[in-house]
């Protein structure tokens, strides 16, 4: 009996060392696999076989269930040298790495991965007698997007300030992480760091805490980041008591400056006035003078033999009265006007006040009636009129010669008027008689 057990042994010994050196799956890479979706992954299973090994190559790709409860979906499969995909979510996204997986190469490529694709992947190759497998876990993450960075309430001096970094899109878990890149590129010794919400809480802020800030957004399959430019500013209150301040500043020397303009222009204006020639009252103007009256007046100066001073108002000399004739009986002598006296009644001649300037006109001098004369006078006899022949005069009543025409006097030359002098009148020079000329034209009578 011995001797049989010993070759049962022999036999059973040789079939599992036969067992041993058939079909074996050869891959060593990592079990689990993350990749980014959108992604294209490579699922490995390498294999050998034995030279016992004589049925047909059969290779299996499958999506296990996560709960292990429901039947597995085959993604792709390899028989009779031919491939085949019977999974329709993966189809046409999934093929084998090699033409021929006969020589040994069963692994697949899967592009355009989703997250739908993430879970179990069991790689079967059989050839009978010998059969093999392998398991791979293959996870999908979204890569996360552009986070967005803000300052979340005022950003005041001493108040706390709130820094925000989300993601809108990625697969969590994501990880913020918060650096200033600006100054001396430290955090502020206040600020409290959220790193799975995004957060950075500075308490009790200070102008030092103004920088600029990177927020960098992190997950298993990628990163992205933000730049936040933060500015601590001073309270409303003290902003809008140093803008009143400036504007009073700038208030107050703008009027300084027009104070100064003004009084500048004022002191060259009056320096202008001492220099300037001012006119204190417009000059009298001229009578336009006729031959007759200026023959007239020449005769009356020159027998009177005085001179009116020119500071004097000279007032208009009444019209000559035509001489009448007169019988020695019935004969009365007229009185002299009276300016200028006869020389019978002559009276001195008092200085007039000079009337204030400008001169105004003169009314007409009123005419004095004519006294009786004594019953002695002499007949005088009528001189011709020289320069002129005298027109009769027509019959009626004697009509008053009008005022004499004033033309306007050119302006004076500006000049500073001085204090106007009040000199003394000089007595009237008596003058011994008066022509007979004079006389007549004068409406006077010899006698």
């Amino acid at each position: 009996m011995e001797p049989n057990v010993f070759c049962c042994a022999v036999v059973l010994f040789a079939v599992m060392a036969g067992m041993a050196s058939s079909l074996e799956i050869t891959s060593k890479g990592p079990g689990s696999i993350v990749v980014a979706s959108g992604h294209t992954v490579k699922l490995e299973c390498h294999f050998t076989l034995a030279p016992e090994d004589f049925a047909p190559l059969d290779i299996e790709w499958s999506l296990l269930a996560p709960d292990n409860q429901n039947e597995e979906k085959v993604v792709i499969l390899y028989y009779g040298d031919r491939a085949y995909e019977d999974y329709p979510f993966m189809k046409g996204r999934v093929q084998f790495n090699m033409a021929d997986p006969k020589n040994g190469d069963a692994s697949i490529n899967v592009t355009g991965l989703r997250l739908s694709d993430t879970g179990t992947y069991r790689c079967k190759v059989k050839k009978a007698p010998g059969i093999c497998s392998r398991k791979i876990l293959l996870t999908v993450m979204v890569k996360p997007s552009r986070p967005r960075c803000y300052a979340e309430g005022p950003t005041e001096q001493g108040k706390d300030v709130v820094l925000r970094c989300v993601c809108e899109e990625g697969t969590i878990p994501l990880r913020y992480t918060w650096e200033k890149i600006s100054d001396s590129k430290l955090l502020p010794a206040s600020a409290v760091l959220d790193a799975v919400g995004g957060t950075m809480n500075v308490r009790n802020a200070l102008t030092s805490v103004s920088g600029t800030y990177r927020c960098k957004a992190t997950n298993r399959v990628g990163n992205e980041e933000c730049i936040l430019h933060v500015n601590i500013t001073p309270p409303a209150g003290i902003i809008a008591g140093t803008i009143i301040a400036v504007l009073l500043i700038l208030i107050i020397i703008a009027i300084i400056l027009f104070c100064c303009c003004r009084a500048r222009q004022r002191k060259k204006y009056d320096k202008e006035i001492c220099n300037e020639i001012r006119e204190d009252a417009s000059p009298p103007r001229r009578r336009v003078r006729t031959a007759r009256s200026f023959t007239s007046e020449g005769n009356h100066r020159s027998s009177l033999g005085s001179v009116i001073p020119s500071n004097l108002h000279r007032q208009p000399r009444p019209a000559a009265r035509p001489a009448t004739p007169h019988g020695p009986a019935s004969h009365t002598p007229l009185a002299p006007p009276a300016t200028p006296p006869g020389p019978a009644s002559h009276t001195p001649w008092t200085c007039q006040p000079h009337p204030p300037w400008p001169g105004q006109p003169h009314p007409p001098w009123p005419r004095q009636p004519h006294p009786p004369g004594p019953a002695s006078h002499t007949p005088w006899t009528r001189q011709p009129h020289p320069p002129w022949p005298r027109q009769p005069h027509p019959p009626g009543p004697r009509q008053p010669h009008p005022p004499w025409p004033r033309q306007p006097h050119p302006p004076w030359p500006l000049q500073p008027h001085p204090p106007w002098p009040r000199p003394s009148c000089p007595p009237r020079p008596r003058h011994p008689g008066w022509p007979g000329l004079n006389l007549s034209r004068m409406g006077g009578i010899p006698v």
